[in-house]
């Protein structure tokens, strides 16, 4: 074989070796970035919905002697905007949470959602949405400490 022949056809081998390692590198950390930020989207969902979610249950005016939470009617607002921004972000975890959690999230927004139908239809704060409320804020904390911790 003639020299430059060699020399050609070595080049030509070297520089395709040298773009295909280019292009696997460079789709490896597209990919790893791709994940970086999903998994960024979803711990700054499930972050606002928790937020929202422990504003909803802790915002007070006062207490009763027995503990019955006392919400005066300046803050009824504050509440159900908190509500809303609850419901919210608990939906936007339906579509970012991994699979494995998603059955259940789906479950704490719809139950979100009847409450929000049943302050809408009722004055004041009915007693059975505290315990909803609770039981989602349960539920989204619970994904979040394994759905976080997932790091595929």
């Amino acid at each position: 074989m003639d020299a430059a022949v060699a020399s050609l056809l070595g080049a030509v081998a070297g520089g395709s070796a040298t773009f295909v390692g280019t292009v696997i590198t460079n789709v490896s950390q597209s990919r790893r970035d791709d994940r970086k930020a999903q998994q960024t989207q979803k711990a700054e969902a499930y972050g606002n919905a928790l937020r929202n979610l422990l504003l909803v249950l802790h915002l007070r005016s006062g207490l009763t002697s027995p503990g019955e939470s006392i919400i005066k009617l300046e803050q009824v607002p504050d509440r159900f905007a908190a509500v809303v921004e609850a419901e919210y972000w608990v939906t936007i975890l339906t579509a970012v949470c991994g699979s494995a959690y998603r059955q259940r999230l789906v479950a704490a927004s719809d139950e979100l959602a009847g409450v929000i139908g049943r302050l809408l239809e009722e004055p004041g704060m009915p007693p059975a949405t505290e315990g909803s409320f609770w039981h989602v804020y349960t539920t989204v904390s619970t994904a979040a400490r394994a759905d976080l911790a997932d790091v595929n």
